[in-house]
């Protein structure tokens, strides 16, 4: 661009500088939009003529690394941007410098078939003097560009040469190997300087790395050497490769495989475990963004032939007819980008390989124009990326509600009025993620509602001094949730029986202090529900025990002295069953807890909870007039009269254990009832 404004200036035989103040060029060379419309007017051409010689940045994916020269798209490492290359022949000519120079791997005149220069004979690299708008075409040192010595170039670096220029005016490419012709000029040069990178290296400096899976194109391939002589040695170890590459790329690898013996060859990762090799094995990516296939397949069959190791399965989306029609319009790592994560998520990759088999079996690729192809496989792929993070696997639900490092049995919340689990196939969940899930997954927006219903059910403190009565949700569980499932427990906090409260705004449940009273009524509720459902029966310690814990430790001594005495009649049924533990061979009596209870509901009345009292009522109400528990007079009244008893001995012996009715001697005996050998008798009769 500068040599093409210097020659405008000579033509209209004015200073250069007033040629840029017109064009409205600054010292930096850079032009705008309205600065290209000038020129183009000035020479006498259309703009559209000179877009050629604009050099653009062009987005790849996720990475702003392309370079927009002479109507193509190069990686960025591909072009020279700051040193200058001449052809002293041309300069002295005055012909203009070529646009094409400024690719690195292009340091050849076609015209006089010379290598580029980029150095003085003073060792300086060129560079034009800029003063204001002044240039110049010679070293500080006064050697004129035009004089310095261009060493003739080599065929290695003409063949290259061709091969650029043939890609710059769409000729055919009748010199490069079949399997390399339709490659795009910048994944050519990319193979070329890994290929002569790799050649050109010794064994000695190339050093073992540690072995593990590499990302393709993680290994940078030394785009460092950009003056001409290195670069000239590189495109020279390069060339045969490409003319050749089915025959000589092999050979490559095998001068590069096994370098480092100590991984072994157990993998293709293990066989090319040093810098040279992991770049053979993982070679950058092409400009579309899928690494480049002729080198993948070589080296893995290069390592099923001489290692017999299997290769890897291979991208659907590369040999699938939509995956071909839209690498131009669309990529996973464009899509990448525009979701803000990394192009190797592997379920960005799974859903995107997954609509591109999809869509081949819906024979797409013939039927629809790439760019509508392309912008459907986006709206697909999106939608499913969505969907997919749009839901939560059950642990995950669980930690959101119950608590952030514990799932506390997550199963507890698949409830038709807690959370209920979606149709992955229908929302398009990634299926490896929802095989992981156990196919269980729920949409994020259903955890959050019922965090928000938690949030409603809870009343926000200010300090924890207003939770007296009240308990957390591990005390709850332990001392009054025993037998009671968890889920009962949330599904009656959330219906607003169990007043709740907690210090902190939409807390977890582990957050959450539970009135102490309410959670031992329920838990009550449920077991007695649970007994009266079953019939059970169990041993006297159970049987005194539930009874105490509804109707305190009067009723204890009571439910006592009901199993001792009244075993032998009809008033509680109870099963006779052999007690051998240890060699014994003794009765060992289970009791029916629902008679226990309806007999201590008549006679001791109402317990601490009317949620039980309810319960046992409408049991007994159910029964059969047979089987119900009756309760005369006699024994209601000789009941109370062994209460009284209880209760006063409990007041009279502080400190020691309570002592049963029957064991106080002195004590005349209730009604109907008689003392024999110094122990209280039933009444002969039935009960």
């Amino acid at each position: 661009m500068v040599s093409l404004i210097g020659r405008q200036a000579n033509a209209l035989c004015a200073p250069f500088s007033a040629v840029c103040t017109h064009l409205g060029i600054n010292a930096n060379f850079m032009l705008s939009d309205e600065s290209w419309t000038r020129l183009a007017n000035a020479i006498g051409v259309e703009e559209k003529d000179l877009s050629g010689m604009r050099r653009t940045t062009v987005r790849l994916g996720q990475e702003s690394g392309g370079v927009g020269i002479l109507g193509l798209t190069l990686r960025h490492h591909l072009v020279n941007h700051g040193a200058l290359r001449v052809c002293p022949s041309c300069l002295d000519e005055d012909l203009p410098m070529l646009e094409r120079w400024d690719i690195v791997h292009a340091p050849v005149c076609l015209r006089h078939c010379a290598q580029l220069v980029d150095t003085c004979r003073c060792g300086r690299p060129l560079s034009r003097r800029r003063r204001g708008f002044k240039i110049s075409n010679s070293c500080p040192c006064g050697s004129p560009y035009a004089t310095l010595n261009a060493p003739r170039a080599r065929p290695g670096l003409m063949a290259m040469g061709t091969i650029i220029d043939n890609a710059l005016t769409g000729c055919s490419q009748e010199s490069l190997d079949p399997a390399l012709r339709g490659l795009p000029l910048s994944d050519l040069l990319c193979l070329a300087h890994v290929v002569g990178f790799a050649a050109t290296t010794l064994a000695s400096d190339d050093p073992n790395v540690e072995l593990r899976g590499a990302v393709y194109g993680s290994v940078s391939i030394g785009a460092a050497l950009k003056d001409v002589a290195s670069i000239a040695d590189l495109i020279e170890a390069a060339v045969p490769h490409l003319a050749t590459w089915s025959d000589t790329y092999p050979t490559l690898l095998a001068n590069v495989a096994c370098r480092n013996e100590a991984a072994g060859t157990k993998s293709a990762d293990a066989v090319f475990a040093t810098t040279i090799g992991r770049m053979l094995r993982r070679p950058p990516r092409g400009i579309d963004g899928i690494p480049l296939s002729c080198m993948t397949e070589q080296v893995e069959r290069f390592c099923e032939n001489m290692f017999g190791i299997k290769p890897r399965k291979k991208s659907h989306r590369r040999d699938s007819p939509v995956g071909r029609k839209v690498a131009q319009h669309i990529s996973r790592r464009k899509i990448a980008a525009t979701l803000g994560v990394g192009a190797q998520s592997p379920a960005l990759t799974r859903i995107f390989d997954e609509v591109v088999r999809t869509l081949d079996q819906e024979n797409a690729a013939t039927s629809t124009s790439a760019k509508v192809l392309a912008k459907r496989v986006e709206e697909l792929v999106l939608r499913r990326w969505h969907n997919t993070n749009g839901t939560l696997s059950l642990d995950e639900a669980s930690r959101r509600l119950s608590h952030p490092r514990s799932t506390h049995s997550p199963s507890d919340w698949i409830h038709p009025q807690l959370l209920v689990p979606i149709d992955v196939g229908q929302h398009g969940v990634d299926g490896v993620l929802s095989k992981r899930r156990n196919g269980i997954s729920f949409l994020t927006s259903d955890v959050e509602t019922m965090r928000d219903r938690i949030a409603e059910r809870t009343q926000t403190v200010a300090t924890d001094s207003e939770m007296e009565g009240y308990a957390s949700f591990a005390q709850c569980r332990k001392f009054h949730g025993g037998g009671w499932p968890r889920r009962e427990f949330l599904l009656a906090f959330l219906a607003g029986r169990i007043p709740a409260r907690s210090p902190i705004n939409r807390p977890h449940i582990a957050d959450i202090w539970f009135e102490t009273n309410a959670v031992r009524n329920l838990a009550l509720e449920y077991r007695i529900r649970a007994v009266l459902a079953k019939d059970s029966f169990a041993i006297a310690y159970r049987c005194r025990s539930l009874v105490a814990e509804l109707w305190g430790g009067t009723a204890e001594d009571l439910s006592d002295y009901h199993l001792r005495h009244l075993r032998r009649t009809e008033a509680i049924r109870f099963k006779d069953v052999r007690n051998t533990t240890e060699g014994r061979d003794r009765p060992l009596y289970h009791y029916s807890m629902v008679d226990l209870l309806e007999r201590a509901r008549l006679i001791q009345g109402a317990s601490i909870t009317t949620l039980v009292d309810r319960l046992i009522d409408k049991n007994r109400a159910s029964r059969a007039v047979g089987m119900r528990i009756t309760v005369d007079a006699e024994q209601a009244s000789a009941n109370t009269y062994l209460a009284a008893l209880a209760s006063n001995a409990a007041s009279s012996l502080p400190g020691r254990k309570k002592a049963m009715v029957e064991n106080f001697d002195n004590s005349p005996p209730p009604p109907g009832w008689r003392r024999g050998s110094g122990a209280l008798r039933p009444p002969i009769g039935p009960a």
